[in-house]
């Protein structure tokens, strides 16, 4: 439900310090998601949910605070134009912390994880658009408008697609959703963990909405016990957020993560121009 991966879960057995298990590596955590659309694309196994929760700590684990690296810089002109190029990287840290750090390695396959994060959202074939995550994104068949974790609404905008089948993640109970195309409530077709709507045209307008429980948990990593508050599959709060003291020990400056405070109620709404790529990867071949 977390997202998280130590980097070693018991690594003095393989003559390493003790430390590394409290450490993430972006890397592992980008690896185990690439893992979680390969299995599931197999037909493995449904591992949605898995790369859903993945792909939201990843984004928590990318540096995007441009303001809080020029600040640790320190103002150098010089210093502060390189600095720049590295706004979007990954590197370590912590359940709840990240260093100050990027890392060539943990900076692509990040970016790489998260084109395979946004590639699964939503599929195409044969006139069924898949959704299988709720999460934003735009694409030549449908746009996928997601309210969460501020709502529990879904909005899927149709372009091509004459049929739907849309998966359920695990924390919504499948009989509580309510469903309406261009605001007419009806009633999807229940096939396994997903709701099927058909004889779709293109601008329909499907809309998902669903209550949207906050629930608080308790999860031991590595002997600490954590309160863990989740609004559906989005991680709220997490207490205590301070770093543990064999990662203090080992790089003394950490970013607390899980900042974003999401009241629950109206989600905050913003015009931008979406872009929709005119050709994607075929993940089979990677």
């Amino acid at each position: 439900r977390l997202g998280w991966f130590p980097c070693w879960s018991s690594p003095e057995n393989y003559k390493r310090g003790g430390n590394l298990k409290h450490y993430y590596e972006t890397c592992g955590t980008a690896d185990t998601l690439i893992l979680g659309v390969k299995l599931t694309d197999a037909g493995m196994g449904d591992y949605w949910d898995d790369v859903d929760a993945i792909a939201r700590r990843l984004a928590e684990l990318q540096w995007t605070e441009e303001g809080e690296m020029l600040r640790v810089v320190g103002g150098d002109p010089q210093s502060d134009a390189l600095l720049k190029r590295f706004v979007g990287g990954f590197g370590n840290g912590g359940l709840t912390s990240r260093f100050y750090q990027t890392t060539g390695c943990c900076s692509a396959n990040g970016a790489i994880a998260l084109y395979y994060a946004w590639d699964g959202i939503t599929r195409f074939d044969a006139g069924m658009a898949k959704v299988n995550m709720f999460l934003n994104r735009a694409s030549a068949w449908m746009d996928i408008d997601s309210y969460l974790p501020h709502e529990g609404k879904i909005v899927l905008h149709n372009k091509q697609a004459d049929s739907a089948l849309v998966r359920v993640p695990y924390y919504i109970e499948r009989e509580t959703i309510r469903s309406k195309v261009n605001d007419q409530a009806v009633t999807p077709i229940p096939t396994g963990q997903h709701i099927f709507f058909q004889d779709l045209k293109p601008g329909d307008t499907i809309t998902l909405e669903f209550p949207l429980n906050e629930t608080v948990s308790r999860y031991t990593v590595n002997g600490t016990s954590y309160r863990v508050t989740m609004r559906g599959g989005t991680l709220m709060d997490i207490h205590p957020r301070q770093p543990h003291p064999e990662l203090v020990a080992s790089m003394k400056d950490h970013f607390e993560i899980y900042r974003q405070k999401h009241s629950a109620g109206t989600a905050p709404m913003r015009r931008v121009e979406r872009f929709v790529s005119d050709r994607l990867i075929d993940l089979s071949k990677l």
